[in-house]
């Protein structure tokens, strides 16, 4: 509920991790940014007073390759200071990612979800004959009039009730056609999982999924999941489920060996199934959508993570599923999911 509190009070505001991490205690932090909620952000270019003044601090970078904070003001109101990396360090929320995130919990597409212009508001889908929406701010005057002009039964889910009025929480209460649910009241994260606290008609499992494989993209059944689980395949990589640590599992298995296990944060897991969809096309990292949105500074190493984690390599330079396209130039270079002939994989991802 911390985080939510957060979520709402300061946005997508960078903050220092460490403070952070203090606030919501028990190492939730790392389990937030293993499921792409929270992400790295620029450090600081100033700082406030480290004194009794009111300067701002200026941040110069010196030459092996440290940082110092030096007072900005004309008569120096306090003295120089060297600063750690981790005094540099800032993160903040992602909202893509929080979002992408609501949507894979109520069987949603997670690429599919919408910014709602000029608001803050996203919308995530339809679930049960209702649009859902996810508003961070719902405190600002902009969070009624989008309550206002929804015609069709509605969910508008808000991190907390903090600095809701109570007027507004009776109005578009639980059975109105517009409804106004807290996420609160049915989120919990333990032990790097996000939990249910309740059995919401919007934040619920949906009981079907979509599986991607050699005979392209269908939804499957509970029973059909459940078989491919419990199937010896070579490749298997589930954005329906979170794993233990956080993230999305995903298995791989070479012949003649055991299954391994691992995990793949949300934004890896997603470059890896924008691939597989492209069915064999070279893409180049920033072309990918989860990377363009997200505008990630390194998108070629989420995917050679990514790779790392569920490929198996063949050599220096080869791999197995995932290959690099080279071009004409370093900016070319593109890659491509292009798995061996007799080779049996399944991409899970929450029903369209």
């Amino acid at each position: 509920r911390e985080f939510l509190r957060f979520v709402q009070r300061c946005g997508q505001a960078p903050i220092d991790p460490r403070v952070l991490d203090a606030r919501l205690g028990a190492g939730r932090l790392a389990a937030l940014r293993a499921l792409g909620v929270i992400i790295d952000r620029s450090p600081p270019t100033v700082l406030p007073c480290g004194g009794m003044g009111d300067c701002q601090r200026e941040v110069v970078c010196t030459r092996d390759g440290g940082a110092i904070a030096v007072c900005g003001a004309d008569e120096p109101e306090c003295e120089s200071q060297r600063l750690s990396p981790e005094a540099l360090a800032r993160v903040s929320v992602s909202m893509e990612g929080l979002v992408r995130l609501l949507a894979t919990l109520a069987g949603l597409d997670p690429l599919a979800v919408q910014r709602i212009e000029p608001s803050t508001a996203w919308a995530l889908g339809r679930v049960n004959g209702r649009t859902l929406l996810f508003a961070p701010a719902p405190f600002s005057r902009s969070f009624e009039l989008l309550l206002l002009a929804q015609s069709m039964p509605t969910v508008v889910y808000a991190p907390c009730r903090d600095r809701v009025p109570v007027a507004l929480e009776q109005r578009y209460r639980p059975g109105e056609r517009v409804e106004l649910r807290f996420l609160e009241d049915e989120l919990t994260l333990h032990e790097g999982r996000v939990l249910r606290q309740t059995a919401s008609v919007a934040i619920a499992p949906g009981p079907t999924r979509t599986v991607i494989d050699r005979r392209g993209e269908r939804g499957i059944t509970e029973d059909e999941y459940a078989a491919l689980l419990a199937s010896d395949m070579e490749l298997v990589l589930d954005l329906t489920a979170t794993a233990d640590g956080g993230g999305h599992p995903a298995y791989a298995r070479v012949a003649g060996r055991k299954r391994r296990a691992a995990s793949l944060p949300a934004r890896h897991a997603l470059a890896l199934v924008e691939l597989v969809r492209a069915a064999g096309r070279p893409l180049r990292a920033p072309e990918l959508r989860c990377m363009r949105e997200a505008q990630v500074r390194d998108p070629e190493r989420v995917i050679e993570i990514a790779r790392k984690t569920v490929d198996v390599p063949l050599g220096r330079y080869a791999w197995r599923c995932f290959h690099t396209v080279r071009g004409a130039t370093p900016e070319a270079k593109a890659y491509a999911f292009r798995p061996p002939p007799d080779m049996t994989y399944a991409v899970v991802v929450p029903a369209a």
